[in-house]
């Protein structure tokens, strides 16, 4: 582990050890050990220089430590929008209500973080507080998938359809895709983008299902999130030409070089090698000899 692990960890042996070999970035390491909230760590990276109070609240306030939030607040910590949005992230109702109080007023990002985390007690009271920016509590639960989350942001006017439907695709909600489509949605080929990056297969089958046909969007998506599966299935829809592979190479080449990367290391470049690339995917053979 490095030391930030080993400060997040608590193991505070090996963080002195750590120390004695070198490590001296102190507010790093205050930054973690109040995210695993372990004050006496804490507390030593201060004896030993830490003095970014709000880097400090803003980790405490996201791992739910209230004794550390405390400390960093008499240590002069006092960005209470920073401290309420990582509270939400959380969960934590109690820090929520602390900051507050100190004067943390960011509601709508607050509904938005909230809806994403799947928090309902927290959404409710950053409606409450004044938040009204409804489509982006919309972003939050189609990135979260909560669909009661949902339908109260639709109920209260949310209607960026087509938008939030790119949000439901990456993250895997098919739920909330369908009920983007219900209201509205029909952007197929932004859908197919996406679900192919976030390697949504089911996703990406129902975007082709309503009309998606932009195959080489598809590819992108595929290649930029990494998903050979995806890949793999668009080339039963479609099979570019090598030049087609070869022009719009940005779309994937780049993706595909760090796929073979594992075999060039350490290997020549001989014949045997090149055809167990050429048998592992599904590029043409003389685009593969090009890359490589």
């Amino acid at each position: 582990m490095n030391f930030y692990e080993i400060c997040e960890s608590g193991d505070i042996d090996a963080v002195q050890t750590a120390i004695t070999k070198g490590a001296n970035n102190w507010n790093d390491g205050l930054y973690y050990a109040c995210k695993g909230g372990h004050i006496s760590l804490a507390e030593l990276m201060i004896t030993k220089g830490a003095d970014d109070w709000n880097w400090g609240l803003y980790s405490a306030c996201e791992g739910g430590h209230m004794k550390i939030v405390e400390l960093m607040i008499t240590k002069g910590a006092n960005d209470w929008n920073a401290g309420l949005s990582s509270a939400f992230w959380g969960g934590h109702m109690e820090i929520v209500e602390l900051m507050i109080t100190k004067g943390a007023n960011n509601w709508n990002d607050g509904l938005r973080i909230a809806c994403d985390g799947r928090h309902m007690e927290i959404v409710e009271l950053m409606i409450t507080k004044g938040a009204n920016d409804w489509n982006n509590g919309l972003y939050g639960t189609c990135r979260g998938g909560h669909i009661s989350l949902a339908e109260l942001m639709i109920t209260k006017g949310a209607n960026d359809w087509n938008e939030r439907l790119l949000d439901a695709c990456q993250c895997g909600h098919i739920n909330l895709a369908e009920l983007m489509i219900t209201k509205g949605a029909n952007d197929w080929n932004g859908g197919l983008i996406c679900a192919c990056r976030g390697g949504q297969m089911n996703i990406v089958e129902l975007m082709i299902s309503k009309g998606a046909d932009d195959w080489n969007v598809g590819f992108f998506g595929a290649c930029e999130g990494g998903h050979m599966n995806i890949f793999r299935f668009l080339l039963n829809k479609y099979e570019p030409s090598p030049s087609e592979y070869y022009l719009n190479g940005t779309y994937y080449s780049t993706r595909f070089q760090k796929w073979v990367e594992d075999w060039k290391i350490d290997k020549a470049k001989d014949e045997a090698n090149i055809q167990r690339i050429i048998f592992s995917f599904p590029i043409p053979e003389d685009i593969i000899r090009k890359i490589i």
